[in-house]
């Protein structure tokens, strides 16, 4: 019996409750929960543990993904365990800067003029896209959508990220939103979740602003290949896209075993 110098299903807990960040960032915990667990040199832990985390949280379509690709790894050679999760802690970020990258090349590598973007919700990928912008010396200006749930508002955090990255902003309240629409080239936002058809979930007010865009605006998403699944599954505080409320999703090839279709 191992003596663990932490707490596991208190660490578990906190990705089960976390209602603050997005599915990439969740994901990312999770994987250094999984990292502590390999001190112990012990594949039948590492597998224990991962199935504890695939299961805390079935709507995070992410983590039970991975969880589950990487058991399976593990299960194909346990002596490479360590080597294994190497290389899956790197594909996952690496899907996540290929999936920015997708989104940067063809929405601002060859803008000319400043791109009025509108968002919603909290994405991280979203914010690293508009980082990259800056760091390229693209011109943008971030327009936010009110985004609140359970006391904790989304918009606040895009916001407090455009300033730390000197973007341009203004904070859209939904009563301004339909004369606001008449300023904006894009809708870019994240997802929770995508699917065969180009659907996706994503935290509210997606929707409603998706539905306001609708042949007015092109509205993108931009989320790894890990996120794809075959069920629809709406967990409270979230919102179904349909294919025709979204334009593309911008997305990775590094986990090709989740990716049967081409977005």
């Amino acid at each position: 019996m191992y003596e663990l110098n932490f707490n596991v299903e208190k660490e578990i807990d906190k990705i089960k409750n976390d209602f603050l960040n997005g599915s990439s960032i969740i994901v990312r915990k999770a994987i250094s929960l999984i990292q502590k667990v390999l001190e112990f040199n012990d594949p039948r832990l590492v597998i224990d543990v991962a199935e504890k985390i695939k299961n805390a949280r079935f709507s995070i379509i992410a983590i039970y993904n991975l969880m589950n690709y990487f058991i399976e790894q593990i299960k194909i050679n346990p002596d490479e365990f360590s080597e294994k999760f190497e290389i899956f802690k790197k594909n996952v970020d690496l899907a996540t800067e290929k999936s920015i990258q997708s989104a940067f090349d063809s929405l601002f590598k060859d803008a000319k003029s400043v791109t009025k973007i509108l968002t919603c919700s909290y994405s991280s990928n979203v914010c690293k896209v508009i980082k990259k912008t800056y760091e390229e010396g693209i011109q943008t200006r971030l327009f936010v959508l009110h985004s609140s749930w359970r006391g904790i508002d989304f918009h606040k955090i895009v916001i407090e990220k455009a300033k730390s990255y000197n973007i341009d902003f203004t904070y859209v309240p939904f009563d301004s939103l339909e004369n606001t629409l008449k300023q904006i080239d894009i809708g870019l936002i994240g997802a929770d979740i995508i699917f065969h058809s180009g659907a996706i979930i994503n935290g509210i007010p997606s929707f409603y602003m998706a539905t306001k865009m609708e042949n007015k605006v092109p509205l993108y998403s931009v989320a790894e290949s890990y996120k794809i699944a075959t069920t629809i599954k709406i967990e409270d505080g979230f919102d179904y896209l349909p294919p025709n409320l979204v334009t593309k999703v911008f997305t990775d090839n590094i986990f090709k075993s989740f990716l049967e279709f081409k977005l």
